[in-house]
């Protein structure tokens, strides 16, 4: 079109899956020799205890407090409120844009500008957790676990423990539907829109219902922020090569941003920023 059109397409998809293993421990304490190493876990500060170098000559040291003293050396670290958690994250994202502009002539272009952003994201949180007051706590009714002694520097043996599935103490989803915003505008950008003494510029900026990450503190539903458009306007004036006066007006439709919880009749928060209007005098040397 005698070079007076140009057009240019953005296309970007992506899909990433995460996954996060999580254990946490918290007040630990010393139940057992679990690995029935020869190595110690700890000094025992009992000095007749201490002077033991394997767990077998426990069993010579006169007194009961220090035959205990002298076996909690080879315990080890055991949590009492275990937890395992797997964490996955889920963010699919499609954007889309298209932008075209023409040339009426040598001071007059006209653009146009299309997005459109597509995401679902789906957060799964499931965590386990259960009590360790004892070695018995995951012992089942029937055969005992058996335990068997290696030498200092090897892994520790594997043992088979019967044991009840632990309870699931939290689980919780998420998804966030897709999200369109549009953009059509005549100026705005760069020079597109410099008339020579005049500039002006119209934009309308549309987004479709989303899901904002959070949840409603009292009843735990999603968030969702309530579909809007906004249209914005702006017009300039170079009076001479030092003076320029601007006239802008945002949000001309006098719309608000709402967001629920999950339903239209739960309104969990109201943004109105009102119709704004500003002017200003600029002044370039």
């Amino acid at each position: 079109m005698d070079g007076k059109l140009g057009v240019m397409a953005n296309l970007v998809h992506d899909n990433v899956l995460t996954q996060n293993d999580f254990v946490r421990n918290s007040s630990w304490r010393f139940i057992r020799d679990w690995d029935l190493s020869v190595e110690k876990t700890t000094n025992s500060l009992n000095s007749a205890a201490a002077a033991v170098s394997t767990p077998d000559g426990c069993a010579a040291l006169g007194t009961a407090v220090d035959r205990a003293a002298c076996s909690r050396q080879w315990f080890d670290y055991s949590p009492s409120i275990p937890r395992y958690g797997i964490w996955t994250r889920d963010h699919k994202r499609a954007s889309t844009e298209l932008n075209a502009q023409y040339k009426l002539d040598s001071g007059l272009n006209v653009w146009a500008t299309y997005q459109r952003n597509k995401q679902d994201q789906t957060l799964n949180e499931r965590n386990w957790g259960t009590d360790f007051p004892d070695a018995l706590r995951l012992s089942g009714a029937r055969a005992p676990p058996v335990h068997r002694r290696v030498a200092a520097g090897s892994p520790p043996g594997r043992r088979r423990v019967a044991a009840r599935s632990p309870p699931i103490h939290n689980a919780s989803t998420k998804h966030n539907p897709s999200s369109t915003a549009i953009n059509l505008a005549t100026g705005g950008d760069g020079s597109a829109d410099d008339l020579g003494k005049v500039n002006a510029g119209l934009a309308y900026n549309f987004r479709d219902s989303y899901y904002t990450g959070g949840n409603d503190v009292n009843t735990g539903n999603p968030i969702f922020g309530v579909k809007v458009g906004f249209l914005d306007a702006k017009f300039q004036y170079r009076i001479d090569d030092h003076f320029t006066v601007s006239i802008k007006g945002k949000n001309l439709l006098d719309q608000a941003q709402v967001l629920i919880a999950c339903a239209d009749s739960r309104p969990n928060e109201l943004g109105w920023p009102g119709r704004r209007y500003f002017l200003s005098l600029s002044y370039k040397n």
